[in-house]
């Protein structure tokens, strides 16, 4: 079963607002991979120490092969999520072209959020800002 929090929301905050029960807020669930994965995207490899590889690149490293570069920072997206956000399965990030503004960099990142017995469909949208930062909201 799945969690709806991580285990630092959970140690941060071990007894939530209205105690214990027994359904999944799917709700909640929702929001805390939301904000794992946000923190998840704009951390660049190498600066957790226990796992070098945990985030994506540095992103100013694929600025310099734009548009060249949409693939694998798309698959860099995709491996670091599959790996490290569990309750998310089969992720996939797909480019949005902006033919208004083609310097803006957006991905739209969908998965299945693995809860209880089911699999919901979820979906994120992110966008490189100006200070090489992911923003992430749900779509």
């Amino acid at each position: 079963m799945a969690s709806e929090r991580t285990l630092l929301e959970r140690l941060d905050n071990p007894d939530p607002p209205g105690g214990q029960h027994l359904r999944l807020d799917v709700n909640r669930l929702k929001r805390s991979v939301l904000t794992h994965v946000q923190r998840m995207l704009n951390c660049r490899q190498g600066l957790a120490p226990a796992q070098p590889d945990y985030g994506i690149p540095d992103l100013n490293e694929f600025m310099f092969a734009y548009p060249d570069s949409i693939g694998p920072m798309r698959q860099a997206i995709e491996q670091s999520i599959e790996k490290y956000e569990p309750r998310l399965s089969h992720v996939k990030a797909e480019w949005i072209a902006d033919e208004e503004n083609p310097l803006n960099i957006r991905f739209e990142i969908t998965a299945r959020l693995v809860a209880e017995d089911s699999n919901i469909p979820v979906s994120f949208t992110t966008n490189l800002g100006a200070a090489s930062t992911l923003n992430l909201s749900e779509s």
